[in-house]
């Protein structure tokens, strides 16, 4: 009897783990993703910023999800199969200077659980058209 109720447990158990059945659509990727991020200044390293939260939320579009607490001013990107994208963007412009941008990432991991991302942003000379500054953010994020 005792093994009995001992396999009965383990069913219930295994049966009631947390599933990911969208695990290749945005509705899959949507939740809390927290973890470290490297922030660099020209190819340089500037600083680490431990334990952020980046939530992603699924729009009405399909492919598009709505980024909160973000780290660039755009906040929305495109999600592809097990891939993240923010296309070139200008973010800000005035008469002296432009931002421009983007990212790249993928999900892997157990149920596509890890967020692996860069955040890009360049700041541009108006007159000129050359970058004068980038500022790239390197993500490792968890989904919680």
């Amino acid at each position: 009897m005792k093994r009995l109720l001992v396999f009965v447990f383990a069913l219930v158990l295994l049966g009631s783990c947390k599933k990911n059945s969208d695990a290749n659509s945005e509705q899959g990727y949507s939740g809390s993703y927290t973890g470290t991020v490297i922030d660099s200044m020209n190819r340089t390293y500037h600083s680490t910023l431990n334990n952020h939260t980046i939530i992603i939320v699924p729009t009405q579009t399909q492919g598009v999800v709505s980024l909160t607490n973000g780290l660039l001013m755009t906040n929305t990107g495109n999600i592809s199969g097990n891939t993240f994208q923010i296309p070139q963007t200008i973010a800000a412009e005035n008469g002296f200077m432009k931002v421009i941008e983007s990212a790249d990432g993928t999900f892997g991991g157990p149920d596509n659980n890890t967020w692996t991302v860069t955040f890009y942003q360049d700041q541009v000379d108006t007159a000129t058209n050359n970058v004068f500054a980038t500022l790239s953010r390197s993500c490792v994020l968890i989904k919680q």
